[in-house]
């Protein structure tokens, strides 16, 4: 399945983006791609597979609620180079 010039427009608009020619060109060869494979899993014979919530039959095991003794904060940021008011202060990474 080929995506649409104007399917492709009407999903620039909602995403809020603008791509350039070169970009539409890839991710409209990309998302035809993808509606291609759906496509193939539409035509799947699911008529004897019974609906499921999950794929997996795997029960959860509960386990007790214990309390366990941890470390506290202070000695948790007693290693380290810089904190401030029970915070590890980093170098900022971004600009």
């Amino acid at each position: 399945m080929k995506l649409e010039k104007k399917d492709l427009k009407k999903l620039e608009q909602l995403s809020k983006i603008s791509l350039s020619i070169e970009d539409q060109e890839e991710v409209s060869k990309e998302l035809s791609a993808v509606l291609s494979w759906v496509g193939m899993l539409k035509m799947a014979d699911t008529k004897n597979v019974s609906p499921m919530a999950h794929p997996s039959k795997l029960t959860l095991r509960y386990r007790e609620d214990v309390s366990i003794n941890t470390i506290t904060a202070e000695e948790a940021l007693s290693n380290a180079p810089d904190a401030r008011l029970s915070y590890f202060i980093v170098p900022r990474v971004i600009e």
